[in-house]
């Protein structure tokens, strides 16, 4: 599973794992194939991160940046952005049989949802209105979160290396609406029999609560200041993705629209 950040991945890394046929690793987001600092061509730190594998019929892992092209970690765990090697190069390289899931969510929650994060773990203190205005007027310092929610550049990315029939394309604002649909999805892209989704499985969509406990104290700063005239100007931008990606499934997207 190798995208996108803020688009339920956390739980379908659970329920995947929750399948008897699917051994995932315990810990979600291994960051091996995008981190400069653990790739090894020889995989030496990669295979151990499967321990535990008992003979499941699938083996798999979840690090949603991998999607994202061109960005990347560097030797000092430092976030990087326009790499020349993509990290679904490298996946490639490796595991060319390898099946891709994607989920995609709408970028005008998305791009609150991914700096809520950074910010309450304290690695921004800007507010969203000045990482989206930078970016904008050419700046290429900072979260970048235009780019990274320009799923057109991304898919092209993973089918130069994956054929469209290896890869399952999710749209997150339908599949958590209808888990139970979206989970048949990824089964039968998987060859595996349907796991029944139960009421008791703890949702485990991302949100912002999970980072304001043990994190940085809100300090009387709303890091979510865009206003509709700014949310516009982003729509704008990412009308080609969305074009793109309405083509590609064949269907209007249940995504926020110009005001």
């Amino acid at each position: 599973m190798v995208g996108a950040t803020r688009a339920g991945t956390t739980y379908l890394h659970h329920l995947l794992a929750s399948h008897p046929d699917v051994f995932m690793p315990w810990i979600k987001e291994l960051h091996y194939f995008n981190h400069d600092g653990r790739y090894a061509s020889d995989l030496s730190g990669y295979l151990p991160m499967f321990d535990g594998y008992h003979g499941e019929a699938l083996i798999g892992e979840a690090t949603p940046l991998y999607c994202e092209k061109g960005v990347y970690f560097d030797r000092d765990g430092r976030f990087r952005f326009f790499r020349e090697e993509t990290t679904m190069a490298r996946i490639a390289r490796h595991f060319p049989e390898a099946k891709i899931i994607i989920s995609l969510r709408d970028p005008i929650t998305r791009i609150p949802s991914i700096h809520k994060k950074n910010f309450y773990q304290g690695k921004i203190s800007t507010r969203l209105s000045e990482e989206i205005n930078r970016e904008m007027s050419g700046g290429s310092d900072g979260m970048n979160y235009i780019f990274r929610n320009r799923y057109d550049v991304h898919l092209e990315d993973v089918y130069r290396h994956f054929s469209k029939e290896r890869v399952h394309v999710m749209i997150f604002e339908d599949w958590i609406g209808d888990v139970q649909r979206g989970m048949s999805g990824v089964s039968e892209f998987l060859g595996i029999p349907s796991l029944d989704v139960w009421p008791d499985i703890p949702d485990k969509k991302n949100t912002v609560g999970e980072y304001k406990k043990d994190h940085r104290p809100f300090e009387g700063i709303d890091p979510i200041d865009w206003d509709q005239a700014l949310k516009n100007k982003v729509l704008d931008e990412l009308a080609p993705m969305r074009a793109y990606v309405e083509t590609l499934l064949g269907r209007a997207m249940p995504w926020e629209t110009q005001k």
